[in-house]
């Protein structure tokens, strides 16, 4: 490793110049490749690609982790009847593809509801593009006095392999009384 002094006589703005000079130059002169996981080349600096990126700089190893938990917001709404609602289009994820998340081997939706007077009801999500639900999101909503939390099964062969947008459907049991859904996330797990 090469140990190189500053003169602390410049001016600080002139020794971040100059260090950030030395960065750009130390950084930009590192020869870069995209190897196999299997393979090694030692070189100034050597990314591997895999389900974890292994960067070697200097004979130093770091290894940096993927993501393993991707989440998305899901749109909350309310329903005050018997009939469905959907949630509006706004707050719905647009563009979902499950395609563009390798190695998903689990996707799952929370919520948070509350019910009134004796409702209860469905909760699924819902797919706009084709006007479906998702099949085997359907969550049944029960009657109770707190706001109770709901998770769906695994929804991972469910999903069509294109781009659509999801959003939710909720319907409730009973006239004149409530069934919402709050605080929804849509989650991916590697």
């Amino acid at each position: 490793m090469t140990l190189i002094l500053i003169n602390k006589s410049l001016f600080p703005m002139q020794r971040i110049f100059l260090l950030s000079m030395l960065f750009v130059a130390a950084f930009t002169s590192c020869k870069k490749t995209i190897i196999n996981p299997i393979t090694i080349v030692t070189n100034d600096t050597t990314i591997i690609i895999h389900n974890d990126t292994t960067i070697i700089i200097n004979n130093d190893t770091v290894v940096i982790k993927g993501d393993h938990q991707i989440r998305f917001s899901l749109p909350g709404d309310i329903v005050y009847d018997n009939l469905y609602k959907l949630t509006d289009d706004q707050g719905n994820i647009h563009k979902f593809n499950i395609d563009y998340y390798p190695d998903v081997d689990s996707v799952f939706y929370t919520f948070f509801s509350s019910v009134q007077n004796g409702n209860s009801g469905t909760i699924e999500l819902y797919d706009f593009t084709d006007s479906v639900p998702i099949a085997g999101s359907l969550v049944n909503v029960v009657s109770g006095a707190a706001v109770s939390f709901y998770q769906s099964a695994n929804l991972r062969a469910a999903f069509p392999h294109k781009e659509i947008t999801l959003g939710l459907r909720l319907k409730g049991t009973a006239q004149a009384s409530y069934l919402n859904a709050v605080s929804g996330y849509l989650y991916l797990y590697r």
